[in-house]
């Protein structure tokens, strides 16, 4: 598997696909930074990032199927973080029925802060944040 390596024009379509095959937003190349991990050169996993001054928003970490649960979900939220070291806060929303998801962020050091109710029709979207020590 190719190490997280930033996201070029190239990949937008494939990235596209494997964000409306797992259900979460799907980035238009404007995102920033989108990385994308690699297997040769499918794409298997990405995650979309959105930054406004010391301030970002975690759009979407998505893993095809085959490839969850062996971290690279993980991978590419600390590298996201390494990739932003002007940022003091995260902001995401999570579904509320996504416990892997919500594990994930917790252990990462994520607390949940508020609940959008019915935020995604048929479930709620929990709100989560991280802060930056120092």
């Amino acid at each position: 598997m190719t190490i997280i390596d930033c996201f070029v024009q190239n990949d937008l379509h494939d990235v596209q696909a494997l964000a409306r095959a797992c259900g979460v937003y799907v980035p238009d190349g404007r995102e920033a930074p989108l990385l994308v991990v690699r297997e040769g050169a499918e794409i298997v996993a990405f995650a979309a990032w959105r930054c406004v001054l010391d301030e970002a928003e975690l759009l979407a970490i998505a893993v095809r199927e085959i490839w969850r649960g062996q971290g690279i979900g993980a991978r590419l939220l600390q590298a996201g973080l390494a990739a932003l070291p002007e940022v003091r806060s995260v902001f995401l929303e999570v579904r509320a029925a996504n416990h892997a998801a919500q594990a994930l962020y917790r252990h990462h050091g994520f607390v949940e802060n508020g609940r959008r109710r019915g935020y995604y029709g048929d479930d709620d979207a929990l709100l989560m944040q991280w802060r930056r020590d120092g």
